[in-house]
């Protein structure tokens, strides 16, 4: 019997362009050789840090989002991927640490005037208290940097927890940020309980929103006057057409970030 597991791009220094883990009865081969290479690029901090550039309406570059990239050989480059392997063995919050790493040390070759968003591991808000002294040390190594922490949307369920994670983030003067809004549940109580500073719209909910429905253009224009109400700033993600761009700023969106403005590791475009 064979049963196939899990399916991702590989990495391009490898010749397959696919990688398929199969389990034949109880032994999952693929994925025993991988969890090891997973621990290699670990213990060995085989990772990089890319950062994508995210604009304002004015098409200004006003902050970076650090992203974090396998450098393993046998692996994949994609976080995504990463974090799969990295989940099974429960290391998700080590690899979610290393990628952070990576991308503190590329702040020097940044203007210090920009935001810089950095990404959390779902796994890191069941423990508010060690997620709280991570923060600080952060914060302590970049006292002059201005952040904003990007909570995931599978993480945005318990209220309580924002609430004390958006209380602590705002005595160390770090912004709060809802990520991937739309992906999954809308999650408006919590918008509306535990306001974050910005909410970033989910890729799917932008995808050719210039020629979009009626009804789903006018639920983005909701969206972007109920936010605006609660003093939150409206981030979209995944722009990648200068329609798409000039449809957002139409409708009052504040940032705007996605391979129309520039690619991970690259400047932003000079769009007109």
């Amino acid at each position: 019997m064979r049963i196939i597991i899990d399916k991702w791009e590989k990495s391009s220094i490898n010749t397959d362009s696919e990688h398929t883990i199969i389990a034949t009865g109880k032994v999952v081969h693929e994925f025993s050789k991988d969890a090891k290479e997973i621990e290699t690029l670990i213990k060995q901090k085989l990772v990089k840090s890319v950062l994508q550039p995210i604009v304002n309406t004015k098409l200004d570059t006003v902050a970076y989002e650090l992203l974090g990239r396998g450098c393993h050989s046998l692996l994949p480059e994609s976080p995504s991927s990463l974090f799969y392997l990295a989940e099974q063995k429960g290391s998700e919050i080590e690899l979610s640490k290393l990628f952070l790493e990576a991308g503190l040390c590329e702040l020097k070759n940044y203007s210090s005037d920009c935001l810089f968003f950095f990404n959390l591991h779902p796994k890191e808000i069941e423990d508010l208290d060690y997620l709280f002294r991570w923060i600080s040390k952060i914060r302590e190594n970049n006292s002059e940097t201005r952040f904003v922490l990007e909570v995931p949307e599978k993480a945005v369920t318990h209220i309580d927890k924002l609430k004390r994670l958006k209380h602590y983030l705002q005595t160390l003067e770090i912004g709060l940020a809802f990520d991937d809004f739309g992906a999954g549940q809308a999650r408006l109580l919590e918008l509306s309980e535990v306001s974050p500073d910005i909410l970033k719209l989910d890729f799917c909910l932008i995808h050719n929103l210039d020629t979009a429905s009626p009804a789903r253009q006018r639920m983005i224009e909701m969206l972007v006057n109920y936010s605006h109400d609660l003093n939150i700033k409206l981030l979209a993600e995944g722009v990648e057409t200068a329609a798409e761009s000039e449809y957002c700023r139409q409708i009052g969106i504040d940032l705007l970030q996605g391979f129309y403005y520039g690619q991970p590791g690259h400047n932003a475009l000079n769009t007109p």
